[in-house]
């Protein structure tokens, strides 16, 4: 087991159509680059979102708290076998400012840690940190597999990588047989719409800023296991 990295940075969101969205990247290639998983299509990222029985967790968060948590295991493949290695993520939100730390496990057991509270044996200081983070969640939270969220995703970046834009689409979720040993779901977005989120250490420079608003685009509140667990209590509507 390993740690994996760590994030600190605050998050904006914005819902565009294909043409605000074939806009806006023409534009952002003139100042960033690809990343390297990027450069001639998308990657996918496969997850599964862990909740309390009665989505206690989710509900919280969308009531927009000061301080919030959620804990999801990440592959960059589906399906997965036991022994595979994922990435286990705590993600919080305190005061508009998103951290995420995670660990580099086997699937197995990460299943064995969340649902038995079999403790992995940490190599390292930072792991040994993140692991009583997420120990401590587990003690306050008793969590279930809720939802499987899938997504395709390209995404830019500066130079000093204090800068990144990601464009997310055919984003797909799952509220039953939730686990990384399948892949498949419904779409969370209406067709032809992306999800871009610009993440950044600092105050957006003024060229995106300025761009930005010429286009109209203003950032919103958007999860995707909120947005998934809101068209499932409407019937998926």
């Amino acid at each position: 087991m390993s740690a994996g990295q760590s994030f600190n940075r605050f998050e904006k969101k914005y819902l565009v159509t294909k043409k605000e969205k074939d806009e806006l990247v023409d534009f952002l290639t003139l100042h960033l680059k690809w990343d390297e998983f990027s450069i001639d299509s998308a990657y996918t990222i496969y997850n599964v979102y862990y909740d309390t029985l009665d989505h206690n967790i989710i509900r919280q968060s969308l009531d927009k708290p000061p301080y919030k948590a959620k804990l999801r295991v990440r592959s960059y493949r589906c399906p997965i076998g036991p022994e595979d290695a994922v990435y286990l993520e705590i993600k919080k939100k305190i005061q508009g400012k998103v951290t995420k730390r995670r660990l580099t496990m086997r699937y197995q057991d990460v299943e064995g840690f969340v649902f038995n509270g079999l403790k992995p044996d940490p190599n390292d200081f930072v792991s040994i940190q993140v692991l009583n983070e997420i120990s401590y969640y587990l003690q306050c939270n008793q969590i279930i597999p809720k939802y499987y969220i899938a997504y395709e995703r390209r995404a830019l970046t500066d130079d000093t990588g204090l800068l990144r834009v990601t464009i997310d689409e055919s984003i797909q979720y799952r509220e039953d047989s939730v686990s990384l040993y399948q892949a498949g779901g419904k779409s969370l977005l209406p067709k032809d719409h992306y999800l871009i989120e610009i993440k950044s250490e600092h105050n957006f420079p003024l060229w995106l800023a300025h761009k930005l608003s010429t286009m109209g685009l203003f950032s919103r509140s958007f999860s995707k296991y909120g947005e998934a667990y809101r068209l499932t209590i409407q019937g998926d509507k």
